[in-house]
């Protein structure tokens, strides 16, 4: 089992978007995906529980803790969730360093980070790999955060000027990043749409339309995931 933490003290960054892009691509291969989502929106909660009436190898629960929960009690219940060990586990945080939000950076084998060159989201970086470097701390694990944090980079649309070629290099440098999915509006939709590619290609097929946008976009997620997997192995 390997538990993938999405966090980011910055909403709006795409984290619901990665966790169920690479839940669809693990369980393209066969794979067996839990969610956790501890963001108040459920977002990729209700992706996944649309999902899993097709897909057996997934499967999600609520995350039914009052507020004042502690970190260890956040810890103790996320991972009683997932003893029966399924191969993946993803997290999906909100964006604030509450327990749950501790608790799951905690557990995670690998913390992914959306982020683009722009100010606020280069901010938030460091803010969650402080908040990470606190959660170890506070369950007395001595591991180098920095061995388990990547930043999921995403280009920016538009031609970078030389504010975003700096914050690219400090991403790059600084803080060890792997490319992010493109910002095509297709995938920025696909949460919504609350099924998975091989489903969107077989609608497409049976309509007599070209599945070729949902072909590009499952190959999108696979390489991602691909490059994820190598980057745990690495760790």
């Amino acid at each position: 089992m390997k538990i993938i933490t999405l966090a980011s003290t910055k909403g709006g960054v795409g984290k619901s978007t990665y966790a169920v892009a690479l839940t669809n691509a693990f369980l393209a291969i066969g794979q067996t995906v839990r969610i956790v989502d501890l963001d108040p929106q459920r977002s990729a909660h209700r992706w996944a529980t649309e999902v899993s009436k097709q897909e057996t190898g997934l499967s999600t629960f609520n995350v039914d803790l009052p507020e004042e929960a502690n970190i260890v009690e956040c810890y103790n219940f996320i991972s009683e969730q997932i003893d029966d060990e399924p191969d993946w586990v993803i997290i999906d945080t909100r964006g604030t360093n509450d327990p749950k939000t501790y608790a799951a950076l905690a557990l995670a084998d690998l913390v992914l980070v959306p982020s683009g060159p722009v100010a606020d989201e280069v901010r938030a970086i460091e803010i969650t790999l402080q908040n990470y470097k606190n959660a170890l701390e506070m369950t007395g694990d001595d591991a180098d955060p920095k061995d388990h944090f990547r930043v999921l980079y995403q280009r920016p649309g538009q031609f970078p000027n030389a504010d975003m070629l700096s914050f690219q290099e400090l991403i790059r440098n600084h803080y060890g990043a792997i490319d992010g999915l493109p910002t095509m509006s297709a995938i920025k939709s696909f949460l919504g749409w609350q099924t998975t590619t091989k489903d969107l290609i077989d609608e497409a097929k049976k309509d007599n339309k070209s599945p070729a946008t949902f072909i590009k976009m499952q190959d999108q997620f696979t390489a991602l995931a691909n490059t994820i997997e190598g980057e745990l192995n690495a760790a």
